[in-house]
């Protein structure tokens, strides 16, 4: 008998332009995810055919979605809509 042990994995990128950031990661099922939504508008929305979770006031906006492999996630101060067409842009590597 044998046993497999899943491996945790997370990548993690930052871009800056001026006075405008995102972040975005890219983990395992395995690490634990957490979204701040205290005073925030919060909806599903679908990215790429799978049901996201967004967050967003009007300085800040995060998003995190499953492709059943990995989680990923994307913040920044940017809005909504321009998250949305980020993560829309993910390609999962299934």
């Amino acid at each position: 008998s044998t046993s497999r042990r899943q491996r945790q994995m997370c990548i993690r990128d930052s871009y800056i332009s001026g006075d405008k950031y995102i972040n975005y990661s890219q983990s395992s099922l395995t690490v634990s995810n957490q979204v701040d939504t205290e005073n925030m508008k919060t909806e599903w929305v679908d990215i790429n055919g799978k049901k996201a979770f967004i967050s967003y006031d009007s300085e800040y906006t995060i998003i995190a979605w499953t492709d059943g492999t990995y989680a990923f996630e994307i913040d920044g101060n940017l809005c909504k809509d321009d998250i949305i067409r980020m993560a829309n842009s993910v390609k999962s590597t299934n």
